[in-house]
């Protein structure tokens, strides 16, 4: 029975009122009132809400949250005419293979020796310089010392795989007059993989 059901039958049967029990009964009616009114609030609250979606890495963060390894790499060669394709890899050494480039987010980066040093007087950093990415991130410039510049294009770049290509034009001895110098255009491509 309702609380004020039970006044409006107190009046009609001409009883005295229990007070103390009507305060009870209501006390109680509201704290279930409540209960239940928290109890659906809750419910609309604990649906798993959605989360935002997590911001792109920069490329900038992409680039410096590891350590990067050449684990792939070409060269082509064009010379008067004749065009020529060698596997970067396998002209190396083996104590080559495993040396790490580092790029620090202050700019700076840093090739290391990585296990295996060729000599083992080298030194463990072998070259060191600053670093820039241009052009809405497609180059990477890398200036190593006072004079010495290279830029490469950035042909993809994720938190796993890095893509690199540089192109120049180096003159060269025609080999059938040495003292003719002809140009040679050089593309090399090498994947470096994050470590």
């Amino acid at each position: 029975m309702q609380p004020f059901d039970i006044v409006v039958e107190s009046l009609y049967q001409n009883q005295p009122i229990n007070y103390m029990n009507f305060i009870s009964k209501i006390s109680l009616s509201l704290l279930l009132a409540s209960t239940l009114f928290a109890s659906c609030n809750n419910n609309k609250n604990s649906a798993p809400q959605p989360q935002p979606e997590p911001k792109p890495k920069t490329a900038q963060e992409m680039l410096t949250a590891k350590s990067w390894k050449m684990t792939a790499g070409t060269a082509k060669t064009v010379f008067m005419g004749q065009t020529s394709n060698q596997d970067i890899m396998a002209m190396m050494e083996s104590c080559e293979k495993d040396n790490i480039e580092k790029y620090l987010a202050n700019g700076n980066f840093t090739n290391d020796e990585g296990a295996t040093k060729c000599d083992p007087a080298d030194p463990q950093t072998f070259d060191s310089g600053t670093w820039q990415l241009l052009e809405n991130n497609t180059k990477l410039k890398r200036i190593y010392g006072a004079n010495e510049t290279e830029t490469l294009d950035v042909v993809s770049l994720s938190e796993t795989t890095m893509k690199l290509r540089m192109k120049t034009t180096e003159m060269v001895s025609n080999p059938a007059n040495p003292n003719q110098k002809l140009p040679m255009e050089i593309t090399a491509e090498f994947t470096m993989t994050a470590q």
